[in-house]
């Protein structure tokens, strides 16, 4: 079959076309910018601009699965592109995939280590992943461009915590604040190293600010529950639990912690601590639905095998206090 080299096509759109394409796109015309930008990835596939704003428009709608394939697209079609590979970073942090995140914000910044927020970002997926030492360089990498950015200073300050550098730790949040005195989040997590290290008193005073800025903040009141469990002042403690819960009704950890305190007050009733603890079970189940597997056993066994499932059987009292109860199970029976 002959080919006209005479009128072979052109790889890319015409400058009208991609105009009206950006113009679309940036007046919010989704619509119509999707449509245009499908047809042209088909007929110029090689071009990436198309599939770069069908990635955008699907960004822009939270469908980060449906983003993914056009940004990977354009991200193989501009592989010296910053952007394209910062694009695609952050569509897999979207999606909880941090190690592909990682991966492409350390190929942007090797691009363009000058790319705004870059070693931020990168910096907060090294933190999720655990490599502490990676995401403090990262973190203080993104502070000599942005040395007065509230949560880089504050984020860095949660890896250096994490690292038991707590005054190290306590400097950066001392930072932070005094270019916003006024962040609650800010006096919530100095309250919270505070409180690892034993500075019982000033993480208080720093609990009750952060009230004050954010009253409805269940965190908050929670925080202030966990400083007066551990100085032993058990019932004012409980009062800030069931003011975060009322709060927060679904948060397991509240609800948990709130009972473990029921626990060490006699004078509660046992009926309110057994609705307490009812309360808690339905919300388990609740979210627990759907993310269980349900299955049919014999009907008459001639043995009953039971099985004791715990994340706490090791160095921890669950563990300690079951020992006397495995060793006395009938295993012949």
């Amino acid at each position: 079959m002959a080919i006209n080299i005479f009128n072979s096509p052109s790889s890319a759109p015409n400058p009208t076309d991609v105009k009206a394409l950006i113009s679309l796109f940036q007046e919010g015309n989704y619509q119509d910018a999707q449509a245009k930008a499908t047809y042209l990835t088909q007929k110029f596939p090689k071009h990436p601009l198309s599939w770069t704003i069908l990635g955008a428009i699907y960004r822009s709608e939270k469908n980060n699965d449906a983003a993914l394939p056009f940004l990977k697209k354009a991200a193989e079609l501009l592989p010296r592109d910053a952007n394209s590979q910062f694009n695609l970073a952050n569509t897999y942090r979207d999606l909880d995939q941090a190690d592909e995140a990682i991966n492409y914000y350390q190929r942007a910044l090797n691009i363009n280590p000058a790319l705004s927020h870059g070693f931020f970002h990168l910096g907060n997926m090294q933190h999720e992943k655990g490599f502490l030492a990676a995401a403090e360089r990262s973190l203080r990498q993104a502070l000599k461009y942005a040395p007065n950015h509230i949560e880089t200073l504050s984020n860095l300050a949660h890896v250096l915590q994490d690292m038991g550098k707590h005054q190290d730790a306590l400097a950066l949040y001392d930072h932070a604040l005094a270019l916003d005195p006024q962040n609650p989040l800010l006096h919530y997590n100095k309250a919270d190293l505070l409180l690892e290290m034993g500075r019982f008193n000033d993480a208080e005073l720093e609990a009750r600010t952060t009230l004050e800025l954010a009253p409805q903040m269940p965190q908050a009141h929670a925080q202030m529950g966990d400083i007066l469990m551990d100085t032993g002042d058990l019932d004012t403690c409980i009062t800030y639990y069931k003011k975060a819960l009322a709060l927060d009704p679904q948060n397991t950890s509240i609800h948990s912690n709130l009972l473990f305190a029921l626990n060490y007050l006699p004078a509660i009733d046992r009926g309110d601590r057994l609705e307490c603890a009812r309360a808690y079970g339905k919300t388990i189940t609740a979210i627990s639905a759907g993310h269980t597997i349900e299955w049919v056993g014999e009907k008459n066994p001639s043995k009953l095998r039971v099985g004791i499932v715990s994340a706490d059987l090791r160095n921890h009292p669950v563990g300690y206090f079951i020992e006397s109860i495995i060793a006395n199970i009938n295993t012949k029976k």
